[in-house]
Protein backbone atom coordinates (compact mmCIF):
# COMPACT_ATOMS: atom_id res chain seq x y z
CA UNK A 1 0.00 0.00 0.00
CA UNK A 2 1.35 3.47 -1.28
CA UNK A 3 1.37 6.10 1.41
CA UNK A 4 0.17 9.56 0.72
CA UNK A 5 1.47 12.75 2.30
CA UNK A 6 -0.89 16.35 2.38
CA UNK A 7 1.08 18.68 -0.31
CA UNK A 8 1.12 21.05 3.22
CA UNK A 9 3.29 18.57 4.87
CA UNK A 10 5.27 17.97 1.47
CA UNK A 11 5.99 21.64 1.33
CA UNK A 12 7.14 22.01 5.12
CA UNK A 13 9.35 19.06 4.91
CA UNK A 14 10.80 21.33 1.36
CA UNK A 15 11.00 24.37 3.65
CA UNK A 16 12.76 22.73 6.19
CA UNK A 17 15.58 20.87 4.30
CA UNK A 18 16.42 24.49 2.71
CA UNK A 19 16.38 25.75 5.76
CA UNK A 20 18.79 23.53 6.79
CA UNK A 21 21.56 24.05 4.10
CA UNK A 22 21.00 27.68 4.28
CA UNK A 23 22.09 27.63 7.86
CA UNK A 24 24.67 24.91 7.01
CA UNK A 25 26.12 27.60 4.52
CA UNK A 26 25.71 30.19 7.21
CA UNK A 27 27.74 28.49 9.72
CA UNK A 28 30.87 27.61 7.41
CA UNK A 29 31.25 31.18 6.63
CA UNK A 30 31.12 32.59 10.07
CA UNK A 31 33.79 29.49 11.15
CA UNK A 32 35.96 31.28 8.47
CA UNK A 33 35.91 34.37 9.97
CA UNK A 34 37.65 35.33 13.41
CA UNK A 35 36.28 38.82 15.61
CA UNK A 36 39.17 40.10 14.50
CA UNK A 37 38.10 39.52 10.27
CA UNK A 38 35.10 41.40 10.90
CA UNK A 39 35.31 44.10 13.48
CA UNK A 40 37.23 47.16 13.28
CA UNK A 41 38.75 49.61 15.73
CA UNK A 42 38.74 52.94 14.17
CA UNK A 43 41.49 55.37 15.73
CA UNK A 44 43.21 58.71 14.76
CA UNK A 45 46.72 59.00 13.80
CA UNK A 46 49.31 60.91 12.47
CA UNK A 47 51.50 58.36 10.66
CA UNK A 48 50.94 59.88 7.25
CA UNK A 49 52.07 63.50 7.84
CA UNK A 50 48.48 64.73 9.21
CA UNK A 51 45.49 64.00 12.09
CA UNK A 52 43.42 61.67 10.29
CA UNK A 53 40.43 59.06 10.64
CA UNK A 54 41.95 55.43 10.34
CA UNK A 55 40.41 51.66 10.90
CA UNK A 56 41.95 49.10 11.56
CA UNK A 57 41.01 44.72 12.38
CA UNK A 58 40.88 44.21 16.15
CA UNK A 59 43.93 42.54 16.45
CA UNK A 60 46.00 45.52 14.21
CA UNK A 61 46.27 44.33 11.03
CA UNK A 62 44.78 46.09 7.77
CA UNK A 63 44.69 50.02 8.71
CA UNK A 64 42.93 51.93 6.50
CA UNK A 65 42.54 55.57 6.22
CA UNK A 66 39.54 56.82 5.83
CA UNK A 67 39.69 60.76 6.07
CA UNK A 68 42.58 62.44 3.46
CA UNK A 69 42.61 65.99 3.49
CA UNK A 70 44.04 69.15 5.19
CA UNK A 71 42.46 69.69 8.17
CA UNK A 72 42.92 67.91 11.40
CA UNK A 73 40.83 65.06 12.20
CA UNK A 74 40.25 63.19 15.58
CA UNK A 75 38.15 61.32 17.88
CA UNK A 76 36.24 59.18 15.38
CA UNK A 77 32.99 57.59 17.55
CA UNK A 78 31.07 54.61 15.26
CA UNK A 79 27.31 54.88 14.88
CA UNK A 80 25.39 52.01 16.41
CA UNK A 81 24.84 50.37 13.12
CA UNK A 82 28.80 50.69 12.69
CA UNK A 83 28.07 52.34 9.26
CA UNK A 84 29.15 55.92 10.29
CA UNK A 85 31.44 57.62 11.98
CA UNK A 86 31.28 60.84 13.98
CA UNK A 87 34.73 62.68 14.65
CA UNK A 88 35.91 66.49 14.70
CA UNK A 89 37.27 68.16 12.13
CA UNK A 90 38.60 72.10 11.67
CA UNK A 91 39.20 72.16 7.96
CA UNK A 92 37.44 75.82 8.46
CA UNK A 93 40.04 76.52 11.24
CA UNK A 94 37.30 75.78 13.79
CA UNK A 95 36.53 72.71 14.99
CA UNK A 96 32.68 71.02 14.10
CA UNK A 97 31.54 67.63 14.40
CA UNK A 98 31.53 65.90 10.77
CA UNK A 99 30.10 62.56 9.93
CA UNK A 100 31.51 59.78 7.20
CA UNK A 101 30.48 56.59 5.95
CA UNK A 102 32.68 53.82 7.20
CA UNK A 103 34.32 53.80 3.97
CA UNK A 104 35.18 57.23 4.05
CA UNK A 105 32.51 58.74 1.85
CA UNK A 106 29.66 61.11 2.35
CA UNK A 107 31.70 63.42 4.28
CA UNK A 108 28.93 65.73 6.35
CA UNK A 109 29.63 68.82 8.71
CA UNK A 110 27.23 68.43 11.16
CA UNK A 111 27.75 71.49 13.44
CA UNK A 112 28.56 74.72 11.45
CA UNK A 113 29.67 76.50 14.39
CA UNK A 114 32.30 79.53 14.94
CA UNK A 115 33.02 78.40 18.39
CA UNK A 116 34.39 74.98 18.04
CA UNK A 117 32.21 72.18 18.80
CA UNK A 118 33.86 68.15 19.79
CA UNK A 119 34.13 64.81 21.77
CA UNK A 120 30.92 63.40 20.16
CA UNK A 121 29.22 60.25 21.18
CA UNK A 122 26.23 58.59 19.45
CA UNK A 123 22.86 57.62 21.15
CA UNK A 124 22.10 53.90 21.21
CA UNK A 125 19.03 54.51 18.74
CA UNK A 126 21.88 56.71 16.44
CA UNK A 127 19.09 59.51 16.20
CA UNK A 128 20.74 61.95 18.05
CA UNK A 129 24.64 62.77 19.13
CA UNK A 130 26.04 64.46 22.15
CA UNK A 131 29.25 66.36 22.09
CA UNK A 132 31.47 69.21 23.66
CA UNK A 133 30.59 73.14 22.22
CA UNK A 134 32.35 76.31 23.89
CA UNK A 135 29.60 78.43 22.91
CA UNK A 136 30.57 80.72 24.93
CA UNK A 137 31.26 78.14 27.72
CA UNK A 138 32.50 74.50 27.31
CA UNK A 139 28.63 72.84 27.59
CA UNK A 140 27.51 69.65 26.60
CA UNK A 141 25.00 69.19 23.98
CA UNK A 142 22.92 67.12 22.55
CA UNK A 143 21.67 67.26 18.88
CA UNK A 144 19.99 64.94 16.36
CA UNK A 145 21.86 62.80 14.15
CA UNK A 146 21.80 65.37 11.11
CA UNK A 147 23.03 68.20 12.86
CA UNK A 148 19.53 69.64 14.05
CA UNK A 149 18.12 71.31 17.19
CA UNK A 150 21.23 71.17 19.23
CA UNK A 151 20.60 71.41 22.90
CA UNK A 152 22.56 72.41 25.97
CA UNK A 153 21.88 70.19 28.57
CA UNK A 154 24.67 70.60 31.00
CA UNK A 155 24.36 75.01 31.70
CA UNK A 156 27.53 75.34 34.06
CA UNK A 157 29.66 77.82 34.03
CA UNK A 158 32.65 75.76 34.74
CA UNK A 159 33.88 73.73 32.00
CA UNK A 160 31.75 70.38 30.70
CA UNK A 161 33.98 68.40 28.25
CA UNK A 162 33.96 64.12 26.97
CA UNK A 163 30.77 63.14 27.11
CA UNK A 164 29.52 59.38 26.88
CA UNK A 165 26.08 58.48 26.55
CA UNK A 166 24.96 55.42 28.55
CA UNK A 167 23.74 52.32 26.80
CA UNK A 168 20.21 52.68 28.28
CA UNK A 169 19.96 55.94 26.50
CA UNK A 170 19.36 57.64 29.49
CA UNK A 171 22.18 59.27 30.96
CA UNK A 172 25.81 61.14 30.13
CA UNK A 173 29.09 60.56 31.71
CA UNK A 174 31.13 63.74 31.46
CA UNK A 175 34.09 65.51 32.68
CA UNK A 176 33.98 68.74 34.26
CA UNK A 177 35.88 70.53 36.61
CA UNK A 178 32.67 72.10 38.41
CA UNK A 179 34.22 71.57 42.25
CA UNK A 180 37.71 73.21 41.15
CA UNK A 181 39.24 69.87 39.59
CA UNK A 182 38.55 67.52 36.63
CA UNK A 183 35.86 64.81 37.94
CA UNK A 184 33.43 62.44 36.25
CA UNK A 185 29.76 63.27 36.41
CA UNK A 186 26.98 61.73 35.03
CA UNK A 187 23.15 63.76 34.07
CA UNK A 188 20.66 62.94 32.46
CA UNK A 189 19.99 63.29 28.77
CA UNK A 190 16.63 66.17 29.49
CA UNK A 191 19.47 68.17 32.01
CA UNK A 192 19.36 68.88 35.55
CA UNK A 193 21.43 68.13 38.40
CA UNK A 194 24.68 66.63 37.52
CA UNK A 195 25.80 63.36 39.83
CA UNK A 196 29.47 63.26 40.56
CA UNK A 197 30.72 60.28 40.23
CA UNK A 198 34.63 61.33 41.43
CA UNK A 199 35.93 62.71 44.35
CA UNK A 200 39.83 62.90 43.47
CA UNK A 201 42.09 65.86 44.29
CA UNK A 202 44.13 66.93 41.81
CA UNK A 203 45.51 65.65 39.47
CA UNK A 204 42.11 64.71 37.27
CA UNK A 205 39.82 62.04 36.39
CA UNK A 206 38.22 62.14 32.49
CA UNK A 207 37.24 60.38 29.49
CA UNK A 208 34.43 58.28 30.82
CA UNK A 209 33.47 55.19 28.55
CA UNK A 210 30.35 52.79 29.58
CA UNK A 211 30.84 49.27 29.83
CA UNK A 212 28.44 47.87 27.16
CA UNK A 213 26.01 46.45 30.05
CA UNK A 214 26.16 49.81 31.46
CA UNK A 215 27.66 48.74 35.25
CA UNK A 216 30.69 50.39 34.90
CA UNK A 217 32.63 52.73 33.77
CA UNK A 218 35.88 53.27 32.62
CA UNK A 219 38.17 56.52 32.96
CA UNK A 220 41.48 57.94 33.00
CA UNK A 221 43.04 59.19 36.54
CA UNK A 222 46.14 60.64 37.83
CA UNK A 223 45.31 60.25 41.33
CA UNK A 224 48.64 57.75 41.52
CA UNK A 225 51.10 59.90 40.29
CA UNK A 226 50.52 59.10 36.27
CA UNK A 227 47.79 58.78 34.80
CA UNK A 228 46.30 55.75 34.42
CA UNK A 229 43.21 53.25 33.22
CA UNK A 230 40.74 52.81 35.78
CA UNK A 231 37.55 51.47 36.03
CA UNK A 232 34.45 52.02 38.47
CA UNK A 233 30.56 50.70 39.30
CA UNK A 234 28.42 53.00 37.47
CA UNK A 235 27.16 54.68 40.70
CA UNK A 236 31.20 56.37 41.56
CA UNK A 237 31.60 52.97 43.94
CA UNK A 238 34.50 49.80 43.66
CA UNK A 239 37.02 52.03 41.71
CA UNK A 240 40.34 49.81 40.62
CA UNK A 241 43.12 50.77 38.89
CA UNK A 242 43.80 48.69 35.95
CA UNK A 243 46.85 50.12 34.30
CA UNK A 244 50.29 49.68 36.08
CA UNK A 245 52.78 52.06 34.32
CA UNK A 246 55.01 54.44 35.99
CA UNK A 247 55.65 57.49 33.77
CA UNK A 248 53.52 56.66 31.02
CA UNK A 249 50.10 58.63 29.85
CA UNK A 250 47.51 56.03 29.86
CA UNK A 251 44.26 57.40 28.53
CA UNK A 252 41.04 57.23 26.27
CA UNK A 253 39.44 54.25 27.06
CA UNK A 254 37.33 52.36 24.56
CA UNK A 255 35.22 49.12 25.58
CA UNK A 256 34.80 46.04 23.07
CA UNK A 257 31.24 45.30 22.13
CA UNK A 258 30.94 42.37 24.82
CA UNK A 259 32.55 44.30 27.53
CA UNK A 260 35.68 41.18 27.45
CA UNK A 261 37.97 43.75 26.24
CA UNK A 262 39.13 47.28 26.29
CA UNK A 263 41.02 49.65 24.12
CA UNK A 264 43.15 52.29 25.07
CA UNK A 265 45.86 55.34 24.04
CA UNK A 266 49.53 54.55 25.94
CA UNK A 267 52.82 56.24 25.56
CA UNK A 268 54.66 53.30 28.03
CA UNK A 269 57.05 52.21 24.98
CA UNK A 270 57.76 56.10 23.27
CA UNK A 271 55.16 57.13 21.12
CA UNK A 272 51.02 57.51 21.71
CA UNK A 273 50.19 53.65 20.45
CA UNK A 274 47.30 51.73 20.21
CA UNK A 275 46.67 49.25 22.86
CA UNK A 276 44.04 46.33 23.90
CA UNK A 277 43.78 44.88 27.46
CA UNK A 278 41.71 42.31 29.23
CA UNK A 279 38.90 44.24 31.32
CA UNK A 280 41.02 43.66 34.20
CA UNK A 281 43.80 44.82 32.94
CA UNK A 282 45.64 41.64 32.17
CA UNK A 283 47.62 40.60 28.90
CA UNK A 284 47.94 43.99 27.44
CA UNK A 285 48.87 44.07 23.46
CA UNK A 286 50.09 46.93 21.05
CA UNK A 287 47.80 47.17 18.11
CA UNK A 288 50.03 49.86 16.42
CA UNK A 289 53.46 49.46 17.05
CA UNK A 290 56.21 49.57 14.59
CA UNK A 291 53.98 51.87 12.98
CA UNK A 292 54.71 55.81 12.62
CA UNK A 293 53.55 58.70 14.24
CA UNK A 294 51.14 59.21 17.43
CA UNK A 295 48.09 56.62 17.46
CA UNK A 296 45.30 57.63 19.79
CA UNK A 297 41.75 57.68 20.87
CA UNK A 298 40.30 54.49 19.57
CA UNK A 299 36.72 53.47 19.32
CA UNK A 300 35.27 49.95 18.78
CA UNK A 301 32.64 49.10 16.41
CA UNK A 302 29.76 48.37 17.59
CA UNK A 303 28.71 45.20 15.38
CA UNK A 304 30.76 43.90 12.80
CA UNK A 305 30.52 44.74 9.90
CA UNK A 306 29.74 41.25 8.44
CA UNK A 307 26.64 40.45 9.59
CA UNK A 308 24.98 39.82 6.19
CA UNK A 309 25.07 36.25 6.33
CA UNK A 310 22.87 36.56 9.29
CA UNK A 311 20.72 39.22 7.83
CA UNK A 312 20.21 36.92 4.55
CA UNK A 313 19.50 33.77 6.94
CA UNK A 314 16.48 35.78 8.07
CA UNK A 315 15.23 37.25 4.88
CA UNK A 316 15.63 33.85 3.14
CA UNK A 317 13.54 32.35 5.40
CA UNK A 318 10.59 34.95 6.31
CA UNK A 319 10.68 34.56 1.99
CA UNK A 320 10.12 30.73 2.47
CA UNK A 321 7.89 30.51 4.99
CA UNK A 322 5.53 33.85 3.00
CA UNK A 323 5.50 31.32 0.38
CA UNK A 324 3.75 28.88 2.34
Amino acid sequence: MKLMFPKRIIKLLCLQKCFLAVLAGLFTILADQTPADVMKIAFTSDRDGNSEIYVMNTDGKNPVRLTKNPASDSGPTWSPDGKRIAFTSNPQGVYDIYAINVNGTNRINLTRNSSGDFGADWSPDGTQIVYGSNRGNEEIYIMRADGTNPTNISRNAKADRHPDWSPDGTRIAFTSDRDGDREIYVIGVGGGRAIQLTKNLEPWDRAAAWSPDGKRIAFTSGRDGDFEIYVMDADGSDTIQLTHNLFAFDDRAAWSPDGTKIAFTSDREGEDDIYVMDDDGSNPVNLTKNQAGSNRSPAWQPIPLAVSPQEKLVTLWGNLKSKQ
